[in-house]
């Protein structure tokens, strides 16, 4: 499955987004892996780099790594809204990972038709 890379919403549709996991690659990897660029921008944390790509479902997340960050990986945000668990499979399937491949998964975020414990 290949990777499609977007221009980024200028918010989220829901007007948010959270942290649904983080790759276990530097945006330098991302970019050489699967061909995706990465725009600068600054916000009131630090200067970060940003991809946004489009899931099969049709919605967008974003590849963030923070320049202040101390370890390896680059964090992927989704709309606040999403459906954490298929937002986490989608990009599981698109990037070709299992979940233990993953720095970490955020809390509250399920596989699609599991119900947490």
């Amino acid at each position: 499955m290949a990777v499609k890379q977007v221009r980024p919403h200028v918010h989220f549709p829901s007007g948010d987004s959270r942290a649904l996991v983080e790759l276990p690659f530097e945006p330098e990897e991302l970019i050489g892996r699967y061909g995706i660029s990465f725009e600068e921008r600054c916000d009131d944390l630090d200067t970060y780099r940003l991809a946004a790509i489009v899931l099969p479902d049709g919605s967008q997340v974003w590849l963030v790594r923070y320049r202040g960050e101390q370890d390896a990986g680059t964090t992927v945000y989704v709309d606040a809204a999403a459906d954490l668990g298929q937002a986490k499979d989608l990009l599981l399937q698109m990037f070709a990972l299992a979940e233990e491949d993953l720095r970490w998964i955020g809390l509250g975020v399920v596989a699609a038709g599991q119900i947490p414990e």
